[in-house]
């Protein structure tokens, strides 16, 4: 059900059938804070106290009200209600100063609930009625909160968007799934497969897909494939799209190849190399993805981020074959003349595989294939 606009009559019912709160008492709460004050004199990080003690104030102030109305007969009954009231008045201070600093603290009221409970659930409901209802400001306000902070963790994305799907507004779903594909693909499958029932989400879910096979998203591009299939009231163009993506590999030429001469301590592991590599495409899945070579698979790439200082760069500088030291090992570094565009760093990316193999690899154009993407591809052609 979409959520009532924030400080609507519909949203003060809301708020006490939900919270046991009158949207009177959080309005009281707000005036304590802003005291006569213009919008552009509340800043957020520097009225966090004083919105502690307006609602401290508040919660004096109608005690004798909360006792005949049966709330607040004990302690856990006060500090439930001081929390609710507190998170109120936050959401009505975002309507006056709308921005990432004001939602950032009622996020951290989202994490302290632990996502569970009667408030958590609340919370969720006005950020989408943020998204829903709000103004210029407001909207890009939450639409950035979600892109930086809930679509950036696991735990919030999981909680917060089997709840959109619900209350957002048809007119919304566009929105709800473009912030998607940066999301972990197990958080996001499940969520996935129920919009793919409904046509009316089938183009904006393939945009999804689309988007989540490009270098910083999340996909299996194997489920992704499959799912793909359902899609059949989606745009051609973005299935066509789609189905030659998943089943083409990314490619990479091989202009460095590093191969420690004998056993040596983390971080690189026996049975480990370390290739240069010249991305000409990246796909997400090439971490974990297959190295192929003439038919002939090489190993796996196993991590990204290990790299040469710039001083170990220079001191290899013009030598196709070199022994030298670091973190206390000897290895071996085997150069081409291809160009980088790496800076000062040289990047290196480690391969589950036989060292013995990899010096087939140097100067060649490889293949990354997603585990069972290359049998996937050889099946369709």
């Amino acid at each position: 059900m979409t959520p009532p606009v924030i400080g609507s009559t519909e949203w003060d019912d809301e708020l006490r059938a939900q919270l046991g709160l009158r949207g009177a008492w959080a309005r009281s709460a707000l005036d304590r804070l802003v005291r006569g004050r213009s919008p552009d004199e509340l800043d957020p990080h520097a009225v966090v106290d004083e919105l502690d003690d307006a609602v401290w104030l508040t919660c004096a102030h109608l005690r004798d009200e909360l006792e005949r109305s049966g709330v607040g007969v004990d302690a856990a009954s006060r500090a439930a209600l001081s929390s609710s009231l507190k998170a109120a008045t936050w959401v009505l201070l975002h309507e006056l100063v709308p921005g990432y600093g004001t939602l950032m603290y009622l996020g951290h009221m989202l994490l302290e609930t632990g996502l569970s409970g009667q408030l958590s659930r609340w919370i969720a409901r006005q950020l989408a009625a943020m998204i829903t209802h709000g103004g210029a400001a407001v909207y890009e306000a939450a639409d950035y909160y979600f892109g930086v902070t809930v679509f950036a963790r696991a735990d919030l994305s999981a909680f917060m968007l089997p709840r959109l799907v619900v209350e957002l507004p048809p007119a919304r779903r566009a929105w709800l799934l473009k912030g998607t594909p940066w999301i972990d693909w197990s958080v996001k499958a499940p969520l996935y497969e129920q919009l793919a029932a409904d046509p009316a989400w089938h183009t904006p879910l393939a945009r999804a897909l689309l988007t989540s096979c490009d270098p910083y998203g999340r996909v299996d591009p194997m489920a992704a494939r499959r799912l793909a299939s359902t899609l059949a009231r989606a745009e051609p163009p973005l299935l066509a799209e789609l189905d030659a993506l998943t089943l083409r590999p990314a490619r990479a030429r091989v202009i460095g190849l590093l191969c420690p001469p004998r056993p040596v301590p983390s971080p690189i592991h026996p049975g480990q190399y370390l290739l240069r590599l010249d991305l000409r495409e990246l796909r997400p899945w090439a971490v974990g993805g297959e190295l192929w070579l003439h038919e002939r698979r090489f190993g796996a790439l196993v991590w990204f981020t290990w790299t040469v200082e710039p001083d170990e760069r220079a001191r290899s500088a013009g030598f196709a074959h070199r022994a030298s030291e670091l973190a206390d090992y000897q290895r071996r570094m085997i150069e081409v003349g291809d160009e980088t565009s790496d800076g000062d760093l040289v990047r290196w990316h480690a391969v589950d595989g036989s060292p013995e193999a990899a010096h087939e690899l140097l100067g060649e154009e490889i293949e990354l294939w997603a585990p069972g993407q290359r049998d996937a591809a050889i099946a369709a052609s």
